[in-house]
């Protein structure tokens, strides 16, 4: 019974913390999802998190669309496992219909990190 009142908690701290509503949202939240950013966020019928997978008491998704034009879709029959992260900048994540997420994943879209060490 306590496992399953922090999993909701959980759920809802991290709804009530995010700073963006998805322009399409048909998710299942089985862990906490963030969601941040001025950008547009389009979720399809997507599960996010793993119940019996490492770090579901630990960890969280993270969809950051940071600017206002950029975007991050995922498409229908979509599973994501725990400690997910997203974060488009100047760019866009397309993520398609029924792809397999593992644990720990970590997708970054961007142009706010030169390659030549000199503009770092």
């Amino acid at each position: 019974m306590v496992k399953r009142i922090y999993k909701i908690f959980r759920v809802v701290l991290f709804q009530s913390l995010s700073t963006n509503r998805p322009i399409k949202d048909n998710s299942r939240r089985i862990g906490p999802l963030m969601l941040t950013g001025l950008g547009k966020i389009s979720l399809g019928s997507v599960d996010f998190g793993v119940e019996e997978g490492i770090g579901f008491f630990s960890s969280y998704t993270l969809l950051d669309a940071r600017l206002e034009n950029d975007e991050i879709n995922i498409g229908n029959g979509v599973k994501i496992n725990n400690g997910f992260s997203a974060i488009a900048q100047n760019s866009s994540i397309v993520i398609g219909d029924n792809v397999l997420i593992g644990n720990s994943v970590s997708l970054f879209a961007s142009d706010f990190h030169a390659i030549d060490p000199k503009h770092r």
